[in-house]
């Protein structure tokens, strides 16, 4: 979290969202809405102070588990309203190329261990990554017929005071129709 570029971005971000109460995702392993132990996993979901997620990420602040806002449904404009100001609206070559403004605009902030798990999106996406990396792994449609989908069962993370995690799996719902876990899938 040493880099220059984080640090001209959370600074100002600290002092001006500060104290505001913001969704964060816990998992023990940084998969969050992943497929993990025969289950489709979704994250431990809290609400807590900027401020204190950002001591959490930066390490000022010892806490079990990876932290990651990763709320979605236009969380920027929801949770983040004093960001707005310092913002476009949307990006105007994106607009033009898709006929139209962005549905949502999400923030999403984390740690190095935080990790999207293989997806599909019903969206277009376009990412701005501040400080650190993102990789992407992009399949065609026509690979569908070749990528293992099952029925998982839906659990969540619950993480006690001692910072022991367990599964618990949420009771009358349907089960999720997912990618089966694929460890590290990058091509060379």
């Amino acid at each position: 979290c040493g880099s220059n570029a984080l640090w001209g971005f959370v600074w100002p971000c600290r002092e001006t969202v500060g104290k505001q109460a913001v969704s964060v995702a816990v998992t023990p392993n940084g998969y969050a809405d992943a497929v993990y132990q025969n289950r489709f996993l979704m994250p431990e979901e809290r609400r807590m102070a900027f401020e204190d997620f950002l001591d959490v990420i930066e390490g000022r602040k010892a806490r079990a588990g990876v932290f990651y806002i990763q709320k979605q449904c236009s969380n920027l404009t929801d949770e983040f309203p004093q960001l707005l100001p310092d913002l476009d609206s949307h990006i105007p070559w994106m607009s033009e190329a898709l006929g139209k403004k962005p549905d949502a605009v999400n923030f999403w902030l984390g740690e190095a261990a935080a990790v999207t798990s293989l997806h599909k999106d019903h969206y277009e996406n376009l990412y701005c990554v501040i400080s650190g990396e993102k990789h992407f792994l992009l399949l065609p449609p026509t690979d569908r017929p070749f990528i293992p989908y099952e029925l998982f069962q839906p659990a969540t993370y619950k993480v006690y005071e001692d910072g022991s995690f367990d599964v618990i799996d949420v009771e009358n719902a349907d089960k999720v129709t997912e990618f089966k876990h694929i460890s590290n899938p990058c091509c060379s």
